[in-house]
């Protein structure tokens, strides 16, 4: 089910009636407007401030001990990226200072460590991430990661990497390794695994498109500077999303349209500026996939 579907299904009103007010052509009611907050966790003020320099933002804190409000977390997540997917008209775009959580889904392992990172740094946890797993795993989760990991394959992606993209993991796996918080069999694991992602990510880019089928768009670019932070921007059936990284795991997001309008144009010229790695550009691409496995396989050695 489409977004236009949803509204429909959800304010009891026919299909071209939901067109009307996404394009804004016919004003939500209150109700209305109190209703699509409540299914999608969306602030009235996102509405009520828009004329001012005030912009609201969506944020679950993180910081408790304890799986569930991660779980929580990531089921919101899963929500939105499930929307996504089924959009008519969609595309994500992400500007990585970090890996992408998207690329993480498949390997719960390297999920996990993120996650034992931020306990480690948040909540003080003590213990090994060995411990950590065995304590935090569970079948809900990984369902959660495996739909994640499926949603992101159907959406048509551009993505903008620098040569540091891959440092942070690579600094706190070696932090972690420096403090005997995992053993050489586990950092062999995780090396692994991320030489794995790696591999994956270089397919896609060669041709332009992901998934098995390949029939899903994925463009990679290279920028020449820093991005100083990691910002997704979505857009589905009209309607656009800023999600922006706080600290190691979590995130803040707002469909504020003159933030949503600004990171578009900020996008647009960080493109312009960067290499585009897929399709045709396989020096330039198997210098910089090279050099990311040379980072991994130097962490182990």
């Amino acid at each position: 089910m489409n977004l236009a579907n949803e509204i429909s299904e959800l304010l009891e009103i026919s299909l071209t009636a939901a067109y009307d007010r996404m394009r804004c052509s016919v004003p939500l009611k209150f109700e209305e407007a109190c209703l699509l907050c409540r299914r999608y966790g969306i602030s009235l003020d996102t509405a009520a401030v828009h004329e001012t320099d005030t912009v609201p933002f969506r944020y679950m804190p993180l910081a408790a001990e304890g799986p569930e409000r991660y779980l929580r977390y990531m089921k919101g997540l899963e929500a939105a990226m499930e929307r996504l997917s089924k959009g008519e008209s969609k595309e994500l775009k992400f500007a990585a200072d970090d890996i992408p959580i998207f690329h993480f889904m498949p390997y719960a392992e390297l999920t996990y460590f993120k996650l034992y990172a931020w306990n480690r740094t948040m909540n003080d946890v003590k213990g090994s991430y060995e411990w950590f797993v065995h304590s935090a795993d569970r079948p809900e989760l990984r369902e959660i990661f495996r739909r994640i990991a499926s949603a992101y394959l159907q959406v048509p992606t551009i993505e903008i990497w620098t040569e540091e993209t891959l440092d942070p993991v690579l600094q706190l796996m070696a932090h972690y390794r420096d403090l005997g918080d995992f053993n050489t069999d586990t950092l062999a694991k995780l090396c692994g695994q991320l030489l794995d992602l790696i591999g994956r990510m270089e397919k896609w880019a060669a041709v332009s498109a992901k998934g098995d089928d390949r029939g899903v768009p994925y463009h990679l670019y290279l920028s020449p500077v820093n991005l100083g932070n990691s910002i997704m921007l979505t857009q589905c059936d009209g309607v656009e999303s800023v999600r922006m990284k706080l600290y190691t795991i979590n995130s803040i997001a707002t469909c504020d349209s003159r933030l949503c309008g600004e990171t578009g144009k900020w996008l647009v010229q960080t493109i312009s500026k960067s290499t585009h790695l897929s399709g045709s550009s396989e020096v330039q691409r198997t210098v910089f996939f090279n050099s990311m496995k040379q980072k991994v396989t130097d962490l182990t050695a």
